[in-house]
């Protein structure tokens, strides 16, 4: 099946073209992998993946876990 791509943008163009050539692809190929990533991808259940960190950050008690905490170590790793 063939499927024809009208009126793309010049930059979209050339920054599929450049992605394509980094990953070793034509451009051809490189349309169908982002296709196929896109609609084959599953979903993340949010849900789920929140449980997952709790049960993870539950192993490792003595882990600082806070956004504000986190930020301090960084910029106090800075100084």
């Amino acid at each position: 099946m063939n499927i024809t791509l009208k009126e793309i943008p010049t930059d979209l163009h050339k920054r599929l073209k450049e992605r394509a050539e980094v990953n070793g692809r034509s451009l051809n190929k490189e349309l169908m992998t982002i296709l196929e990533q896109a609609v084959y991808s599953s979903r993340v259940d949010a849900e789920s993946l929140r449980a997952s960190v709790r049960e993870r950050r539950a192993q490792y008690p003595n882990v600082v876990g806070s956004a504000a905490e986190i930020k301090k170590m960084i910029e106090d790793g800075r100084e």
